[in-house]
């Protein structure tokens, strides 16, 4: 095993660098929008994040839209002076270039993203986990204290997501079918923490580590938090079954 200053890191000193689609999941999933995202990033990575999933909106509507995109202008202009009234036919409006039509839409799309995310937000604004956990089946969920990445990683979300207002439709569409799908949260999720944390126990400095010993260390490191939980519970049911006579 190697000395301290390249020992595994475990205990989540370090933390774990999240992917750009594990942090747009993380910043869209209803689970994880208030109760990890909101509750424990600090304010630069909130930004970082918002601005992320602002980009992923903007681009993945602005790629479905450009194929039809109308190119005529539309001017509201009024030629009157007032003096000559004399009919003229009017000469045909000069079209957008592609380019224009892009900068023009991409501020549409940003305005729109900004008010319907913080209306996503306000809805999901003191969600009841537990009646909707109890409502789909899954027990366990307690009322105060809900840790999304413990207790809702079960819970069946697309029936929340099919039941959004009409004005989140937009929304509702880039929870399910763009890169940063929700739909999939769990197992991509896991797998893109797995790798992160394995580099963190990992280092050029320890590479004396065996392969068994790199295979035991990243579980517990990624379930540090869990384990903290669940250890006190355990040594509590392991006193009282000692203490009960057979």
């Amino acid at each position: 095993m190697a000395d301290d200053a390249g020992a595994a890191e475990i205990s989540g000193v370090i933390e774990a660098i999240r992917s750009d689609r594990d942090t747009m999941c993380l910043f869209l999933d209803p689970r994880t929008h208030h109760l990890h995202a909101n509750a424990e990033w600090t304010l630069p990575a909130k930004v970082a994040a918002q601005n992320l999933v602002q980009q992923l909106y903007v681009d993945f509507y602005l790629n479905a839209e450009r194929p039809t995109a109308d190119l005529n202008r539309n001017y509201h202009e009024v030629a009157d002076d007032g003096v000559l009234l004399f009919a003229v036919q009017a000469a045909p409006a000069p079209r957008l270039t592609l380019e224009e039509w892009d900068a023009k839409r991409k501020l549409e799309l940003v305005r729109r993203f900004r008010q319907e995310c913080k209306a996503y937000s306000t809805y999901l604004l003191g969600f009841d986990w537990k009646a909707y956990g109890n409502k789909h089946g899954v027990d366990g969920i307690p009322a105060d204290g809900v840790d999304p990445l413990m207790h809702l990683m079960n819970v069946n979300i697309l029936p929340l997501i099919a039941a959004l207002p009409a004005e989140l439709a937009n929304l509702q569409c880039l929870l399910t079918h763009s890169k940063a799908s929700v739909a999939c949260l769990p197992a991509a999720s896991f797998a893109e923490r797995m790798n992160s944390l394995a580099g963190i126990v990992s280092t050029k400095k320890n590479t004396r580590l065996d392969f068994s010993e790199i295979a035991q260390l990243v579980p517990l490191r990624m379930n540090q938090k869990f384990l903290a939980d669940i250890e006190p519970k355990l040594a509590r049911a392991a006193a009282q079954a000692a203490a009960i006579d057979v």
